[in-house]
């Protein structure tokens, strides 16, 4: 049923928008009038059914978003259509097909808008109300309980127009990051559950979850386009990578590679100019490059790689290309190579190296962080050896 009013709105969008909106209306009417007579074993009885129906409805909603002529959806997309979604959401006790329907919606609505193109000097207004709706129910959720796609949901609103502020943007990521970030650790996870198939299929959810959260916070950045952004990353992340707890920090840091990998290739953050506080980046991950977990620390000189072909890229200095080379090998597991590089980068990045002397590279003060690094897998190599 959904499919065929969804489908019919291509032809006959404002009849079929009008004709879900009354039944919409006279539903949630309905509804409030039979709770506020004191019906509450038949509303006990009924709570399935409407959330059943409330999950339909919104779920129609996106449909005909989606199958809207192009040209019509932006006049009634924002009150109409993302209104009502909203206001079908406000239930306190909502079920899991209710909290699907809810961030499907709200994913549907938000690619319907992007494809329509050019949408001028649209924005849209309920923008702000459905981040927070999604972000105030991630808060609520348990840690094993999240629904998959919430991360893609809030991904693809965050494309929208208005941009979302500086705080709201970091509320943003600081609750998706505890949501992802501060479940237990692995062994716990499984023996918590009934059988090892509910462990394997948490952990799988758990790992989507993360990779979510790299895309979200990939997408922020390539909306925000600014330093200022990247900054709210590093704050927020910085807890985590310094995180007491190890399986924490694994966790940041592989959102943290996932973010710099993406973003490599592209330096528009940087907007030419070297990353203020790129020295103190430097030294944080390098603290994590002896880290007691080998994923750690393989991460984390990951993550160092990936900053140098940014930085040197941004700051267009001459040995970018060798600098990207010799960063491309800081991926092997091999301690002994992993000295080596660094001894080689620290060479090329030194002050008497043209274009990276202390007039040119002094807002990020390279050479200290990594000949301190250089030194310490000397001295890891070195234990090794004497092993």
């Amino acid at each position: 049923m959904i499919a065929v009013v969804s489908h019919a709105a291509e032809s006959h969008f404002h009849l079929v928008l009008g004709t879900v909106t009354m039944f919409s209306a006279a539903f949630t009417g309905d509804w409030s009038y039979q709770a506020s007579t004191g019906w509450k074993v038949q509303r006990r009885q009924k709570m399935e059914r409407t959330q059943t129906i409330r999950a339909a409805l919104m779920r129609t909603y996106s449909g005909i978003a989606l199958h809207a002529p192009k040209e019509q959806l932006l006049t009634c997309v924002d009150k109409d259509i993302m209104g009502n979604i909203l206001r079908l959401s406000r239930d306190k006790q909502r079920d899991l097909q209710l909290k699907l329907a809810l961030v499907q919606s709200i994913a549907e609505v938000s690619c319907a808008i992007q494809a329509v193109g050019d949408c001028g000097s649209f924005e849209l207004s309920l923008k702000q109300e459905a981040t927070r709706t999604l972000l105030d129910w991630i808060k609520r959720e348990p840690w094993d309980s999240l629904v998959y796609g919430v991360f893609q949901a809030l991904e693809e609103l965050s494309k929208l127009r208005p941009p979302l502020s500086g705080k709201e943007n970091r509320n943003l990521l600081a609750v998706c990051c505890q949501s992802v970030l501060s479940h237990p650790s692995e062994e716990r996870m499984k023996k918590g559950r009934k059988s090892a198939r509910a462990a394997v299929n948490m952990e799988l959810l758990h790992r989507r979850g993360m990779e979510d959260l790299g895309h979200l916070i990939e997408t922020l950045l390539e909306a925000e386009a600014t330093s200022a952004c990247f900054d709210d990353v590093v704050h927020v992340l910085k807890g985590w990578l310094t995180s007491a707890k190890e399986w924490e920090r694994e966790r940041a840091l592989r959102v943290f590679t996932h973010v710099l990998g993406a973003r490599k290739e592209r330096c528009e953050l940087m907007r030419g100019c070297p990353y203020k506080h790129f020295g103190s980046l430097v030294g944080l991950l390098g603290s994590l490059t002896s880290d007691c977990l080998a994923t750690c620390r393989q991460r984390a000189w990951v993550c160092l790689g990936y900053l140098l072909q940014m930085q040197a890229k941004s700051m267009k200095v001459p040995q970018a290309d060798e600098i990207w080379c010799l960063c491309e090998e800081l991926n092997s597991p091999d301690t002994e190579t992993l000295a080596e590089t660094c001894t080689e980068i620290t060479k090329v990045t030194g002050p008497k190296t043209v274009g990276w002397g202390p007039s040119s590279w002094a807002p990020a003060r390279l050479p200290a962080p990594l000949q301190s690094l250089c030194l310490q897998s000397e001295l890891s190599r070195t234990a090794v050896v004497s092993k």
